[in-house]
């Protein structure tokens, strides 16, 4: 999808896009991790594999990357949404008027504040969502790039060994 038709989407269906999209990442980095995993069990330790599924990693972090950047911008979005929702919302109500458009009396400001979050309700449940995700990807990236210098790590204590032994 390019930038263009990515940025005309309304955020709920970029958040929905970004959750489909990732799911391929998150379940190659969970793939990759456990061969990983498995290599650095063995005895000895199977150096190849942990070098190439290295790598595997690397690039996938890469790609989790670009969504943790995605997310974040949606995540700006729904904020942005929210707040300017909740704001006219008060305005709104401060100035009389009823959710149809019609005059109505005008209500105090201390009272539209606790009003106004009754009626922005789907759009806080959206931007938790986007932060929520978001928090979740940056969370996964850091593990991703834990498990690599774990790897880097073993790599480097088999090849000492190997040269000294």
């Amino acid at each position: 999808m390019n930038d263009t038709d990515f940025s005309e989407m309304p955020c709920e269906a970029k958040l929905a896009w970004l959750e489909e999209d990732v799911m391929p990442v998150i379940e190659g980095i969970s793939t990759e991790t456990r061969i990983a995993r498995k290599a650095m069990g063995m005895d000895p330790v199977d150096t190849l594999t942990l070098s190439n599924k290295q790598v595997d990693l690397a690039i996938l972090n890469a790609r989790l990357g670009e969504r943790v950047a995605k997310a974040n911008a949606i995540e700006r979005e729904a904020k942005n949404i929210f707040e300017t929702t909740r704001e006219r919302h008060k305005v709104r109500l401060v100035q009389g008027y009823d959710l149809d458009g019609v005059k109505t009396k005008p209500v105090a400001a201390g009272v539209a504040d606790s009003m106004k979050l009754d009626l922005v309700e789907a759009e806080f449940d959206l931007w938790n969502r986007a932060k929520f995700r978001a928090e979740q990807l940056k969370l996964l990236r850091e593990s991703t790039s834990d498990t690599i210098g774990t790897i880097r790590t073993k790599i480097s204590f088999e090849k000492a060994d190997l040269y000294n032994g």
